[in-house]
């Protein structure tokens, strides 16, 4: 059956698997629970790790992040699975924006530890919207996204440079804690 369906129309598994969002309910996480498939961050936590999202269902996913104050004023910062070498490479601008004035700041990481995914801040909330492309894939895992909180806005894209297949990823602040917890829902986009 094609789209748009109709009234009536009898969906068949083939139909619903094309489409084109699908929520993922993770295996397990650390560092929150899970409360069906959305993964809510403990009041306090350092870090959170988010297992059984990436398999062969999908080639990429949307990964969207709802952050509350941390404990300082940060970048959240984004690993896959245990790879934690100088393998991360990636930028993030931000501005902020004002009735007076703008602030542009650019930064890179070249060999770096971790590929950073947006800005918190220790007095409001935090949010993402990313595209992770290829984590079960034996190529370069890459990511681009958006991120918005406390007048900042901006965007932020990176890569692994290994071939490895990834399962789960690693969120966390890149100093401080997550003080006031948060939600993220992990998405994978239909290959059909």
């Amino acid at each position: 059956m094609t789209y748009p369906f109709s009234n009536g129309d009898v969906l068949q598994a083939s139909d619903m698997n094309a489409v084109g969002l699908h929520l993922i309910t993770p295996t397990s996480v650390t560092g929150g629970t899970l409360d069906g498939a959305t993964v809510n961050i403990t009041n306090g936590a350092t870090s959170l790790t988010v297992s059984g999202v990436f398999s062969s269902n999908f080639d990429n996913y949307r990964l969207l992040v709802h952050v509350g104050p941390t404990s300082a004023i940060t970048g959240i910062s984004m690993q896959f699975g245990t790879t934690t070498g100088n393998v991360y490479y990636g930028s993030y601008a931000y501005a902020l924006h004002s009735d007076t004035s703008t602030t542009n700041s650019p930064q890179s990481g070249v060999n770096s530890l971790y590929i950073t995914d947006g800005d918190t801040y220790a007095y409001a909330e935090s949010l993402a919207d990313v595209t992770i492309f290829s984590p079960y894939i034996a190529q370069r895992t890459t990511i681009m996204g958006n991120h918005y909180g406390r007048g900042f806005s901006g965007w932020q894209a990176g890569q692994v440079a290994t071939s490895d297949q990834y399962t789960s990823f690693v969120l966390f602040p890149a100093s401080g804690n997550f003080a006031s917890g948060g939600t993220i829902r992990v998405y994978g986009y239909s290959n059909g």
